[in-house]
């Protein structure tokens, strides 16, 4: 029977060989390291072709077999395509595949989740103008970069609130910045606060201010942070780590619009855009009851989700580099290639922050000149108890 679509299937090199063996399989080799590598090698075949791979990052497979996909759906070809990978990517895939079941799952029996696949958002997006200085600030050439870019630019046209998503070191803050100073609120204050590097007990003075006298220690009169960002920007990063109390006081803000200052009685309005950012998922900890559902949709007006390097590891390259740049203050400087290599094939868990420690020690030891890769491995090693 004729198949209406083309379609990919990946299995274990070691099982494409055995076909191979027995005569199934024509196997081709993959020669190149490009997105279209598996278009070049799989498609125009009239038997079912058959590719051994030694890919090593499993976004990069993904984007290359979607890349097939699309340029088969192009040509009317409706073949099907085996793909080899090595092990311990085939392993990952099918935790990755297990993963985004069971939140599939999740969001049908409950109708909620987060973005449940960014690629069909942004399909359906209208592209709109990326400045050049935003490309500089929030960097990357991968078609995730470019559609966290596409929000960016639509949060900054607007003045609800703002929600980013993101494991530590993927550029919330960054994120955060950027909408408020190509706002219209630009001109009123961007005002930070940690919620969770400030004791509970301080972090209401920190947010509504306090009267003197309030408490020990309060010898004056203090505007709090949602007062200071009047007519601009609060943004509250980590809210995730809010306790309960502080939950409820904020929900009633949000409300409201009006705050209370520690020992005051008389509420003051305020008028702020609130952005918040967290590296925990919101959703699971309202099923827990740990984080109240009223404040999350109140916080989850427009929605960013900022992607870890693993999900755009063709990133790491410019990221890499435009941190070199700053970190050397040499606007012309890039990384060696072996170095950039290097780079590609760890794992980031504290994503751009982490590799903008591990350059600027290198630099701090060695310098510019000194820096190469036998040096970063070094560090790296040393970093890791190794």
């Amino acid at each position: 029977e004729k198949l209406k679509r083309a379609a990919a299937y990946v299995i274990r090199n070691q099982d494409l060989d055995r076909l191979g063996e027995k005569g199934v399989a024509e196997i081709f080799e993959r020669r190149n390291k490009s997105r279209a590598e598996l278009s070049r090698v799989l498609l125009h075949r009239k038997r079912i072709p058959f590719a051994r791979t030694d890919y090593s990052v499993r976004g990069r497979l993904l984007r290359s077999l979607r890349d097939l996909l699309d340029r088969a759906t192009k040509l009317s070809e409706r073949n099907v395509y085996i793909i080899g990978v090595e092990d311990s990517l085939f392993d990952d895939l099918w935790a990755y595949a297990g993963k985004i079941a069971g939140q599939c799952e999740t969001a049908a029996a409950d109708g909620t989740g987060e973005i449940e696949s960014w690629q069909i958002i942004s399909h359906r997006l209208r592209h709109e103008h990326i400045p050049p200085e935003l490309r500089v600030t929030y960097v990357g050439h991968s078609e995730r970069a470019e559609f966290v870019r596409q929000l960016i630019v639509r949060a900054a046209a607007s003045d609800s609130n703002v929600l980013i998503l993101g494991e530590t070191g993927t550029g919330k803050e960054i994120i955060a910045r950027w909408i408020h100073y190509h706002g219209e609120r630009q001109s009123g204050h961007f005002e930070a606060v940690n919620c969770a590097g400030i004791p509970d007990y301080l972090l209401e003075s920190e947010l509504f201010g306090h009267e003197r006298g309030a408490f020990t220690g309060a010898l004056k009169d203090k505007i709090g942070k949602w007062a200071l960002a009047d007519g601009g920007t609060l943004f509250l990063d980590e809210v995730g780590d809010l306790s309960p109390d502080h939950q409820a006081k904020i929900l009633r803000v949000l409300e409201d619009g009006k705050i209370i200052r520690v020992g005051g009685g008389k509420p003051v309005s305020v008028n702020a855009r609130v952005i918040a950012a967290t590296n925990r998922n919101l959703q699971a900890m309202v099923r827990l009851g740990t984080f109240r559902q009223d404040l999350l949709y109140r916080l989850r007006t427009f929605l960013i989700p900022a992607p870890a390097l693993h999900e755009h590891p063709e990133d790491i390259p410019p990221i890499a580099n435009h941190l070199w740049r700053k970190i050397t203050e040499d606007p012309k400087v890039t990384l060696p290639e072996p170095v950039v290599t290097e780079l590609q094939t760890r794992r980031w868990p504290g994503n751009a922050r982490e590799i903008k420690s591990v350059l600027t020690c290198v630099h701090d030891l060695v310098g510019l000149e000194g820096m190469d890769r036998q040096v970063l491995c070094a560090v790296l090693d040393q970093q890791n108890g190794d």
